[in-house]
Protein backbone atom coordinates (compact mmCIF):
# COMPACT_ATOMS: atom_id res chain seq x y z
CA UNK A 1 0.00 0.00 0.00
CA UNK A 2 2.66 2.49 0.94
CA UNK A 3 4.65 1.78 -2.41
CA UNK A 4 1.25 2.44 -4.27
CA UNK A 5 0.99 5.47 -2.78
CA UNK A 6 4.51 6.64 -3.45
CA UNK A 7 4.06 5.99 -6.27
CA UNK A 8 1.10 7.93 -7.59
CA UNK A 9 2.81 10.56 -6.22
CA UNK A 10 6.00 10.55 -7.72
CA UNK A 11 3.72 10.01 -11.02
CA UNK A 12 1.67 12.77 -10.15
CA UNK A 13 5.11 15.17 -9.70
CA UNK A 14 6.27 13.77 -12.74
CA UNK A 15 3.60 14.48 -15.04
CA UNK A 16 2.79 17.59 -13.41
CA UNK A 17 7.18 18.83 -14.01
CA UNK A 18 6.56 17.43 -17.94
CA UNK A 19 3.14 19.84 -18.38
CA UNK A 20 4.77 22.89 -16.98
CA UNK A 21 8.51 22.62 -19.06
CA UNK A 22 9.84 23.76 -21.60
CA UNK A 23 8.45 23.75 -25.16
CA UNK A 24 5.16 21.86 -24.58
CA UNK A 25 3.73 25.25 -22.60
CA UNK A 26 2.11 27.62 -25.26
CA UNK A 27 2.34 31.43 -24.23
CA UNK A 28 -0.64 33.24 -25.51
CA UNK A 29 -1.62 34.90 -28.74
CA UNK A 30 -0.42 38.31 -30.68
CA UNK A 31 -2.39 39.72 -28.68
CA UNK A 32 -0.31 39.20 -25.24
CA UNK A 33 2.90 39.84 -26.61
CA UNK A 34 3.35 35.97 -26.31
CA UNK A 35 4.42 33.97 -29.26
CA UNK A 36 3.29 36.72 -32.25
CA UNK A 37 4.12 40.01 -31.05
CA UNK A 38 7.39 39.05 -29.94
CA UNK A 39 10.69 38.58 -32.82
CA UNK A 40 7.23 38.41 -35.67
CA UNK A 41 7.20 34.87 -35.00
CA UNK A 42 3.94 34.24 -35.25
CA UNK A 43 0.96 36.66 -36.10
CA UNK A 44 1.27 40.63 -35.69
CA UNK A 45 -0.26 42.51 -32.34
CA UNK A 46 -3.01 45.53 -33.39
CA UNK A 47 -3.36 48.81 -32.06
CA UNK A 48 -7.16 50.04 -31.10
CA UNK A 49 -8.82 50.19 -34.89
CA UNK A 50 -9.23 54.06 -35.10
CA UNK A 51 -7.18 57.08 -35.73
CA UNK A 52 -6.77 60.41 -37.15
CA UNK A 53 -4.94 62.02 -40.09
CA UNK A 54 -4.42 65.97 -39.80
CA UNK A 55 -2.24 68.51 -41.03
CA UNK A 56 0.17 69.75 -38.63
CA UNK A 57 3.48 71.92 -38.93
CA UNK A 58 7.03 70.38 -39.34
CA UNK A 59 9.85 70.84 -37.50
CA UNK A 60 10.99 73.39 -40.59
CA UNK A 61 7.64 75.06 -40.28
CA UNK A 62 5.99 73.53 -43.92
CA UNK A 63 2.96 71.53 -43.91
CA UNK A 64 3.10 68.19 -42.21
CA UNK A 65 0.64 65.24 -42.92
CA UNK A 66 -0.09 63.55 -39.26
CA UNK A 67 -1.17 60.26 -38.53
CA UNK A 68 -1.94 58.98 -35.10
CA UNK A 69 -3.02 55.26 -35.67
CA UNK A 70 -4.40 53.61 -32.43
CA UNK A 71 -6.34 56.31 -30.56
CA UNK A 72 -10.14 56.92 -29.92
CA UNK A 73 -9.53 60.50 -29.85
CA UNK A 74 -11.10 62.90 -32.70
CA UNK A 75 -9.97 66.13 -34.17
CA UNK A 76 -9.14 68.82 -31.69
CA UNK A 77 -9.19 66.03 -28.91
CA UNK A 78 -5.63 64.97 -27.60
CA UNK A 79 -4.98 61.60 -27.32
CA UNK A 80 -5.10 59.11 -24.24
CA UNK A 81 -2.94 56.93 -23.04
CA UNK A 82 -3.64 54.11 -24.98
CA UNK A 83 -0.54 52.59 -27.47
CA UNK A 84 0.13 54.78 -30.51
CA UNK A 85 1.92 55.35 -33.66
CA UNK A 86 2.51 59.27 -35.16
CA UNK A 87 3.57 58.90 -38.72
CA UNK A 88 4.29 62.31 -40.31
CA UNK A 89 4.98 62.42 -43.87
CA UNK A 90 6.70 66.15 -45.41
CA UNK A 91 5.51 68.19 -47.33
CA UNK A 92 2.13 66.67 -46.43
CA UNK A 93 -1.55 68.01 -46.33
CA UNK A 94 -5.06 66.28 -45.95
CA UNK A 95 -6.34 67.29 -49.05
CA UNK A 96 -3.48 64.61 -51.10
CA UNK A 97 -4.47 62.15 -49.32
CA UNK A 98 -5.60 59.13 -52.25
CA UNK A 99 -6.36 55.58 -52.70
CA UNK A 100 -2.40 53.58 -52.86
CA UNK A 101 -0.86 56.11 -51.25
CA UNK A 102 2.29 54.29 -49.13
CA UNK A 103 5.03 55.93 -47.12
CA UNK A 104 7.43 53.98 -44.93
CA UNK A 105 10.04 54.69 -42.06
CA UNK A 106 13.38 52.92 -41.32
CA UNK A 107 15.16 53.77 -38.41
CA UNK A 108 18.32 53.04 -39.94
CA UNK A 109 17.92 55.27 -42.79
CA UNK A 110 15.73 58.07 -41.18
CA UNK A 111 15.02 61.00 -43.67
CA UNK A 112 13.06 64.43 -43.46
CA UNK A 113 10.19 63.42 -45.31
CA UNK A 114 9.22 60.38 -43.37
CA UNK A 115 8.96 60.27 -39.18
CA UNK A 116 7.52 57.84 -36.95
CA UNK A 117 7.27 57.56 -33.26
CA UNK A 118 5.68 54.95 -31.20
CA UNK A 119 3.97 55.83 -28.11
CA UNK A 120 3.30 52.51 -26.02
CA UNK A 121 1.88 54.27 -22.87
CA UNK A 122 0.65 56.93 -24.94
CA UNK A 123 0.89 60.23 -26.17
CA UNK A 124 1.62 61.98 -22.71
CA UNK A 125 4.64 59.08 -22.69
CA UNK A 126 8.13 58.79 -23.87
CA UNK A 127 8.13 57.93 -27.70
CA UNK A 128 10.83 55.80 -29.65
CA UNK A 129 10.95 55.86 -33.01
CA UNK A 130 10.27 52.31 -34.83
CA UNK A 131 12.45 50.36 -36.22
CA UNK A 132 9.95 50.18 -39.38
CA UNK A 133 6.63 51.54 -40.31
CA UNK A 134 4.98 52.02 -42.99
CA UNK A 135 1.43 53.18 -43.71
CA UNK A 136 -0.59 52.73 -46.91
CA UNK A 137 -4.11 54.63 -47.69
CA UNK A 138 -6.99 51.81 -48.66
CA UNK A 139 -9.64 53.95 -49.69
CA UNK A 140 -10.41 58.42 -48.95
CA UNK A 141 -14.14 59.45 -48.47
CA UNK A 142 -15.12 62.75 -47.32
CA UNK A 143 -14.90 62.98 -43.88
CA UNK A 144 -13.04 59.11 -43.19
CA UNK A 145 -9.97 57.10 -44.74
CA UNK A 146 -9.18 53.75 -44.34
CA UNK A 147 -5.19 52.79 -43.96
CA UNK A 148 -3.13 49.94 -43.26
CA UNK A 149 -0.19 49.72 -41.16
CA UNK A 150 2.87 47.51 -40.05
CA UNK A 151 5.46 48.68 -37.52
CA UNK A 152 7.99 46.98 -35.50
CA UNK A 153 9.61 48.21 -32.02
CA UNK A 154 12.31 48.99 -31.02
CA UNK A 155 12.03 45.28 -28.84
CA UNK A 156 10.91 43.98 -31.39
CA UNK A 157 7.11 43.36 -31.18
CA UNK A 158 5.42 43.37 -34.78
CA UNK A 159 2.41 45.65 -35.13
CA UNK A 160 -0.28 45.18 -38.31
CA UNK A 161 -3.83 46.32 -38.89
CA UNK A 162 -6.18 48.34 -40.74
CA UNK A 163 -8.64 50.71 -39.31
CA UNK A 164 -10.75 54.18 -40.44
CA UNK A 165 -9.23 57.39 -39.54
CA UNK A 166 -11.23 60.99 -39.25
CA UNK A 167 -9.52 63.56 -41.68
CA UNK A 168 -9.17 66.20 -39.79
CA UNK A 169 -9.18 69.44 -42.20
CA UNK A 170 -8.05 71.84 -40.32
CA UNK A 171 -4.85 73.69 -41.52
CA UNK A 172 -2.59 75.63 -38.94
CA UNK A 173 -0.75 78.53 -39.54
CA UNK A 174 2.67 77.64 -40.45
CA UNK A 175 5.96 79.74 -39.83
Amino acid sequence: MRQGLFLAAALGTFVLAAACSGPDVQQGGGGNGGSGGQGGGGPSMSLLAQGIVSNDCAPNDGPWLVFTLGTASTCGQAGGSEPQLLFAIYPGNTSMLAAGQSWTFNAAMPTNEVQAWWYANGIGGNSEAPKTASVEVVSVGADEAQVKYTFVTPNDTSYAGQMDVSICTTIPMCG
